[in-house]
């Protein structure tokens, strides 16, 4: 079987950060999946900044260890990208490339275009392409060898156009006519992309998944398998109870509270808060005009509030799924 896994994102910028890291780690290595009969590949952006902490380094070193799969490609990312003092690129695990270091030799990097043949499924491999010597992410719409057309799977780092409307650069992949297509770079998931293996922001909520890939014959089939619930974001409207959660490591918005120190009054120094939110001001009279009442409107969430909001504007699209993913 063939794994793919989407963005990672190691890093320790964030109060629950390393908690969250260790617990995806914990995780795999129990995985039933994570055995010598199947094969990985990392959709990118294993970590979140391209120059590492110690601890970054740590769990990245701690993540590659405990990996036991017959092979492991990782697909380059943009954020494992980083540029020397020279003006040349590396990358946040280029030391994988050195033949002298011993104990990963099962871990490959793809960080050139490529075709590879993993248990007889031929894979386009589509690295992030950094703006470098005239190099763009649309080299990749106009290939012209056969060697990249109609093969079983495709995998990379970008945007393609299946998504429309996001803000980001779209690629258009369309024409190589793969039979599975299975992206990074995007966190949340659907049909081209595993999505983030945790969400990155409160935006990001959501079912994770492994993608798995399997061949009988000349046909290849593809599953997705849910993945556990590391971290997931709630709200809670001071001081009322904390909500039950299956997540590992639960972080809170805390509304109608002023600061942390009142919230953790109630709720304890051992939770994670992402912020608290105490006053937004709006206008009220257009509000209860679009909820209908005032009992109604008081009982509305910032993203009740974002959504009426929007009803009353005209937003072109791009704009509003960037404003959905900042709010």
């Amino acid at each position: 079987m063939l794994i793919c896994l989407g963005d990672i994102h190691f890093n320790d910028s964030r109060p629950w950060s390393v908690k969250t890291g260790y617990a995806f780690i914990n995780w795999i290595k129990k995985w039933d999946k994570n055995n010598e009969n199947n094969h990985l590949i990392l959709l990118g952006d294993l970590t979140e900044s391209a120059f590492l902490s110690g601890i970054v380094i740590e769990m990245l070193m701690q993540f590659f260890s405990c990996l036991r799969f017959k092979t492991v490609t990782i697909v380059k990312g943009n954020h494992d990208t980083k540029l020397s003092r020279s003006g040349s690129y590396g990358l946040t695990y280029s030391f994988l490339k050195n033949k002298d270091f011993k104990g990963f030799e099962n871990i490959k990097v793809a960080d050139t275009l490529k075709v590879e043949n993993i248990e007889g499924i031929d894979v386009v491999m589509m690295p992030h392409i950094t703006m470098d010597k005239g190099k763009s992410l649309h080299d990749y719409e106009a290939l012209t060898d056969n060697l990249y057309f109609n093969k079983d799977l495709l995998v990379g780092h970008f945007a393609d156009t299946s998504l429309q409307t996001v803000p980001y650069e779209l690629i258009d992949i369309d024409y190589l006519k793969a039979k599975h297509v299975c992206l990074g770079h995007v966190h949340s998931s659907g049909p081209h992309y595993a999505g983030s293996v945790v969400p990155n922001s409160i935006s990001e909520v959501g079912k994770r998944y492994a993608v798995c890939y399997t061949k009988k014959g000349t046909e290849v089939t593809e599953h997705r398998e849910a993945l556990p619930n590391l971290l997931d974001y709630y709200e809670v409207k001071y001081p009322e109870v904390l909500p039950a959660t299956e997540a590992v490591v639960p972080v809170y918005t805390i509304l109608n509270c002023k600061d942390e120190e009142v919230a953790r009054a109630v709720y304890g120094h051992d939770i994670y808060i992402r912020k608290c939110l105490y006053d937004v001001s709006i206008d009220t009279e257009s509000l209860h005009s679009i909820t209908g009442s005032a009992e109604k409107s008081r009982n509305l969430s910032v993203k009740d509030m974002f959504d009426n909001w929007v009803k009353t504007m005209s937003i072109p699209d791009n704009i509003l799924t960037l404003a959905k993913r900042y709010i």
